[in-house]
């Protein structure tokens, strides 16, 4: 069997594979990352309503992950509100 290092997907067959499911899967990783720190920096303070900025990246994270909005305002340590 192969070894693994970095940048290199094992496959099922004990083979490995560089190049696109790297990619993609670092692009996913990449994106869902920079939405947690967008809705971070969005977050509203005490019981400010969110604007329409944070809704949206909450919805595009959700989408993007298929979680919950529920699941993500908790990561987020906020309450759930209902729109």
């Amino acid at each position: 069997m192969a070894h693994y290092t970095p940048g290199m997907n094992p496959v099922g067959d004990g083979a490995v594979k560089r190049g696109g499911e790297h990619s993609a899967g670092r692009a996913f990783l990449e994106r869902r990352n920079a939405l947690w720190s967008r809705l971070r920096a969005l977050t509203p303070v005490g019981d400010a309503v969110p604007g329409e900025d944070f809704k949206a990246a909450l919805t595009e994270l959700s989408i993007l992950t298929g979680w919950d909005r529920a699941r993500i305002l908790a990561g987020l340590g906020l309450p759930l509100r209902q729109p």
